[in-house]
């Protein structure tokens, strides 16, 4: 029931904010640069979507719950319980949907081996630093309702289960969510030089699978071609 009101006061809000922006249009085109940021206003109120929201209320109000048991329900509970009894922890692969079941301390010693291989130990003063200059960041471009700062968050490991060898020397990738939004100013100033740069020079860079396969059936002469593979371990030294 949370969960159903959450969605349905997000549906809510958005769908005010989009009436809001066709009842009050902007002739100007004076449009902020937002970067991909969200505003943290609350929506204004619609009095034309007073009726409306309050049949939607409604729904909610009325609602009517009965028990449901099938197979897929009793199989789901019995596996919820044999996970919750089960000591090891679940953790995902890397380029799969699948999960592998590991010792506590194999992870923790595994996730520990991977990060000090790639990073140092900060100083513990480095984090209100890096969030002073993303806020001086951060006003100078008038984002700074829209950015929080610096949200610490534990890194985390996935199993690369399909490398050769991996049951005597598992390997893995190292993912560390703590990253400042200011990281998200850059890339988007980056696309635009990135853009620039692919229509005056006309070099191929692919985003999509689409673009991929539209390149190569285009390719007239494909038995005096080849291609060259390879593979990027670590992005960092």
């Amino acid at each position: 029931m949370k969960r159903w009101l959450e969605k349905t006061c997000s549906s809510k809000d958005r769908l005010r904010k989009r009436a809001w922006h066709f009842l009050h249009p902007n002739p100007s085109k004076n449009i902020k640069e937002t970067n991909g940021f969200k505003s943290r206003k609350a929506a204004p109120y619609i009095k034309e979507l007073e009726s409306f929201e309050n049949e939607l209320d409604k729904l909610i109000v009325n609602a009517e719950w009965k028990y449901v048991a099938n197979d897929f329900q009793k199989k789901l509970h019995e596996d919820l319980k044999n996970i919750r009894q089960d000591k090891r922890l679940r953790v995902s692969a890397d380029k799969t949907r699948k999960f592998n079941k590991m010792e506590p301390r194999s992870y923790h010693s595994l996730l520990n081996d991977n990060i000090t291989k790639t990073y140092r130990k900060a100083n513990p003063h480095d984090v209100p630093s890096l969030n002073r200059e993303a806020k001086r960041i951060a006003k100078s471009l008038n984002l700074d309702d829209r950015i929080d700062q610096l949200a610490e968050r534990e890194a985390f490991i996935s199993l690369r289960d399909h490398k050769d060898n991996f049951a005597n020397k598992p390997t893995c990738r190292l993912i560390s969510p703590t990253k400042s939004d200011i990281g998200q100013i850059s890339k988007q100033i980056l696309d635009k030089v990135i853009k620039t740069i692919r229509t005056k020079t006309k070099v191929n860079l692919w985003k999509s699978t689409r673009d991929v396969l539209q390149w190569y059936n285009s390719i007239t002469d494909r038995p005096n071609h080849s291609f060259v593979i390879f593979d990027i371990v670590e992005f960092y030294p």
